[in-house]
């Protein structure tokens, strides 16, 4: 756990106490409240400078030949004084060594690089990283003795998370595995809300007198923005002993400070110690989580005394970290699936027995409950030009146009609208006195002939009782660097908090699932209006062609019409035992696209995608988009040999391509074919087992499985 910078919470309760004049705070403007605030957002994590003194620190420039900057305490390693060593070589017998693991550095463009060596016939480890122009090292002297057993027990801590089954299983696996490999005495898993705060979901304590946290919350600020983004950069902080004054770091000529960011040293800020004392810890190690390269939580490890730690019990604990974020990841994604499928499940009845598109009013009536019931919603709207179609709880039709009315005005180019409190929203007024109070709106694709509709998914209330660790009570400011700053606070006893007028939080999985429903109801909107015309508008029998069997961004067929296809070919397959060949393949890393070069571009690259491949495949081979950057082959005609040679074909040609700002885009391919007798529900099961295995492997691959 990091210190307490700020928070939102503590600002408003000093504002309050400003304005009541109840402390010593009558004095003090809400200005020099949020001056105060905005400081502590700005501060440094910790100090600049300075080292931790059980280790060592010197910077050369990039050949070893002028030793820059070293640690005040150098002398106890190396036997010479800093002002000896200072603008001089390093010794022979360092520089020998050290300059094949800078080779590393270079070569394996890694942040920094861990190695043991022996100085002065002491045995430490040294982490070398660059600074700048600088080659920073860090020593460590090796401390303590592992059992002749370590490695078989870290082992069996390994298969305890490996074989877990849930996130529970997971983390209490995990902090019990780290609380008998590192032994302090709490260790717990601190997940943050998407608002930052913090929320310990596992916790493992070694003594019984030991203040537990578990399921009790923490202020985003307690882990302030700066704090997090360092973690993106350097997911470990270990802090052996915060009773001892720091160790400074003297230069030779260079005054500028170096960024100690990449290393394991770094000294810690006052106002850190600070808050480590009012929670009464000497000692901490912190290991982040990650989730698809976004910071998921924390493992934190707090020590009530000094506790060192022995290198290989810091990587395995960094080791079990990253086996544990594996496994949450993997069990996420099980989650995610069974979600997908259940709505995959309701996308037959767009379609009757007859091959016919269903009335849509029909489709609300047959699935409306359970599309409420997968989306954990009390009503379900759809609402086209003047018409709505509802399931659920009692909203006036004219209140659900209008709501759609605006959401054509303001909302029309994002293409979704989502709140958790509708009554704190320019809309409210269309929902008071109502039960709902969550919003989730989708448009339905451009250029359907829905007349600009939206499908609408609703929440109730959900009061929610929070558990704080800690009332923020901070009922002054202090001056630090000159700075005015808010104190770290120092209270942790619980307290409990009522959220009320919010609904659920709405996950990312459903918003996509929610935009692929829409996509489907389009089509049976568009198909239904055309069907009841009758061929009397031309005009929109075309539309409804292209939008029933073409994806409108690429061009290639869509979903819809591989789905048509696939259908025909099992039947001509089980008629005349032809030969039939499935390729299902997902560009890999397309989240990073559209993250680092923006939606404009990942849209450029399915296109040029597309045409590329299209121009590889036989006159007989259908090509079509299955869903985001998913895209599917039908080989007729082919059996597995020659369509895994075709995947690899079209793999090794996807990989040659350039594409304009994003440069190399690749791909994972699976491969299978029809089995007589066989439903397309199970034929598609295998080829993304095949596609899920490519890309579990190490993605751009071709996976086959039969």
């Amino acid at each position: 756990m990091r210190s307490s910078y700020c928070s939102n919470a503590a600002l408003r309760g000093q504002v309050y106490t400003a304005l009541t004049g109840s402390t010593a705070l009558t004095e003090l403007t809400k200005e020099q409240l949020q001056q105060a605030m905005e400081n502590c957002a700005t501060e440094p994590v910790h100090t600049p400078d300075a080292i931790q003194p059980h280790g060592y620190f010197l910077a050369f420039n990039n050949n070893f030949e002028v030793l820059t900057h070293c640690s005040e305490n150098i002398e106890a390693l190396l036997g010479v004084s800093a002002e000896h060593l200072l603008g001089h070589s390093a010794p022979d017998y360092l520089k020998s060594s050290w300059k094949e693991h800078l080779l590393r550095l270079r070569q394996l463009a890694s942040d920094s690089v861990g190695f043991d060596d022996e100085i002065n016939n002491n045995d430490v480890y040294c982490t070398m990283y660059a600074s700048g122009d600088s080659i920073c090292v860090e020593v460590e002297p090796l401390v303590g003795r592992l059992s002749s057993s370590f490695l078989s027990e870290l082992q069996a801590h390994q298969e305890q998370i490996r074989f877990s089954n849930s996130l529970d299983e997971t983390l209490n696996a995990l902090t019990k595995s780290i609380g008998e490999i590192i032994g302090f005495e709490r260790v717990m898993v601190y997940k943050f809300d998407e608002e930052w705060n913090g929320q310990v979901i596992a916790e493992l304590c070694k003594q019984s007198t030991i203040r537990r946290y578990l399921h009790q919350r923490f202020p985003a600020s307690d882990i302030p923005k700066q704090v997090r983004e360092l973690y993106s950069k350097n997911p470990l902080r270990s802090i052996v002993n915060s009773t001892q004054k720091p160790a400074g770091i003297i230069a030779h000529e260079d005054k500028r400070s170096l960024d100690l960011t990449k290393g394991v040293l770094r000294a810690v800020s006052p106002i850190h110690l600070t808050y480590m004392q009012n929670m009464g810890l000497h000692s901490s190690l912190s290991i982040a989580i990650f989730q698809e390269e976004k910071l998921w939580g924390l493992l934190s490890c707090h020590g009530l005394e000094a506790h060192p730690l022995n290198i290989q019990q810091r990587h395995a604990a960094q080791a079990l970290v990253t086996l544990a974020s594996q496994r949450l990841i993997l069990q996420q994604q099980y989650e995610t699936a069974a979600f997908f499928e259940a709505i995959e499940n309701t996308r037959g009845a767009l379609i009757s027995d007859n091959q016919e598109i269903n009335e849509p009013k029909a489709l609300f009536e047959r699935e409306g409950n359970k599309w409420l019931e997968l989306f954990r919603g009390n009503l379900v709207a759809l609402a086209y030009g003047n018409n709505v179609l509802k399931c659920g709880a009692e909203l006036p039709d004219e209140r659900i146009l209008a709501f759609k009315k605006w959401l054509n005005k303001k909302c029309r180019l994002v293409g979704t609208f989502v709140s958790r409190n509708v009554m704190d929203s320019e809309v409210a007024e269309y929902f008071e006195e109502t039960a709902l109070r969550g919003v989730m709106a989708i448009a339905l694709p451009a250029g359907s002939s829905s007349q600009q509709g939206w499908l609408m998914f609703f929440r109730p209330e959900q009061i929610e009782e929070l558990e704080w660790a800690g009332r923020p009570n901070k009922d002054t400011i202090e001056h630090y660097k000159g700075k005015a700053v808010m104190s770290p606070r120092t209270s942790f006893e619980s307290w409990k908090e009522t959220i009320k007028g919010q609904s659920s939080l709405w996950l990312d999985s459903e918003r996509k699932a929610a935009i692929s429903l829409a996509e489907d109801l389009a089509i049976a909107l568009s198909a239904y209006e055309v069907e009841i015309l009758n061929e009397q508008l031309s005009a929109a029998n075309d539309k409804l062609e292209h939008l029933v069997h073409t994806d409108a961004l690429t061009q290639i067929w869509n979903r819809y019409h591989m789905e048509y296809v696939l259908d025909e070919q099992i039947s001509a397959a089980k008629r005349y035992s032809h030969e039939l060949g499935v390729i299902l393949f997902d560009i890999d890393n397309f989240k990073d696209v559209n993250d680092n070069y923006g939606h404009d571009a990942g849209d450029a690259v399915l296109i040029g995608l597309s045409k590329l491949l299209e121009k590889e495949l036989r006159d007989t081979d259908d090509f079509g988009r299955w869903g985001g950057e998913e895209f599917m082959i039908v080989a007729k005609h082919s059996d597995l040999e020659a369509t895994v040679a075709l995947a690899e074909r079209l793999r090794q040609r996807l990989e040659a391509a350039t594409f304009d700002d994003v440069g190399v885009v690749t791909a994972s391919f699976g491969v299978t074919f029809y089995k007589g007798g066989e439903s397309r529900a199970s034929l598609v099961k295998r080829v993304d087992d095949a596609l899920y295995d490519a890309k579990e492997n190490g993605r751009n691959r071709v996976v086959a499985v039969e």
